[in-house]
Order: structure tokens, then sequence, then C-alpha cells
């Protein structure tokens, strides 16, 4: 299931472990300082033509969350 939610907010999922994985471009990691929470990282050098920010959510994870 993809869900989306806010760049700005990515840091809190990934710490908090709601957020398995994401997909950004390396300028987004470094300047929202995702660096310190991020475990991985695949890089494609040849470039991958389509700027996305998708967040990949544990479903468990997601059905925890409060939406208040």
């Amino acid at each position: 299931m993809t869900q989306f939610a806010p760049v700005s907010e990515t840091c809190e999922l990934v710490t908090r472990t709601v957020v398995d994985g994401v997909f950004f471009p390396m300028e987004s990691v470094v300047n929202f300082r995702l660096a310190p929470a991020l475990t991985n990282a695949l890089t494609a050098t040849s470039g991958v033509h389509r700027d996305g920010d998708d967040v990949i959510v544990n479903r468990n994870a997601f059905a925890r969350l409060s939406f208040e």
C-alpha cells in the first residue's frame, strides 16, 4: 500500500519505524537531513528521470497511527 506524506514529515516517520523506505532524490535526503535516520540507500548513477516523493509504510504500523 502506498502512503503519501509531506517530505517534511519523512524523518519523523522513518525514526518511528512507520516507514520502511522512501524514494527521494539525493538532494532531498541532504536538504531535509534524512541521512541520520536512514540505514541504507540506493543510488541510481544514471538517474531515474523522475522526481518521486513516495513513502512506503508498513501496513501494521500505519494501522496503529492516530489521525487526530
